[in-house]
């Protein structure tokens, strides 16, 4: 099973418990479950196709694990890209 077939099924199973603490942010599997489908129709109607690379620039949070999932489940790689890098 894949990283994203792993959220799908705890979020049929467990949809209620809390899968992720930002600060004091706690959301549910069901939670991200959501977010990241709706995220992952959003990247395939910009064009968004299996192998694409998605280069993710956020801070760590909600939305960068939010993220990840999407672009899994859209069959892409997902590359993070440290908010610190420098230019050069």
């Amino acid at each position: 099973m894949l990283i994203q077939g792993f959220l799908h099924t705890s979020a049929e199973r467990h949809p209620n418990s809390v899968a992720l603490v930002c600060g004091d942010k706690r959301l549910t599997y069901a939670q991200i479950e959501v977010m990241s489908n709706r995220l992952a129709n959003a990247l395939t109607a910009a064009g968004v196709a299996r192998g694409d690379r998605v280069a993710v620039y956020l801070n760590n949070s909600v939305e960068t694990v939010v993220s990840i999932f999407a672009i899994l489940k859209v069959d892409a790689v997902f590359v993070v890209i440290n908010r610190a890098t420098k230019l050069e």
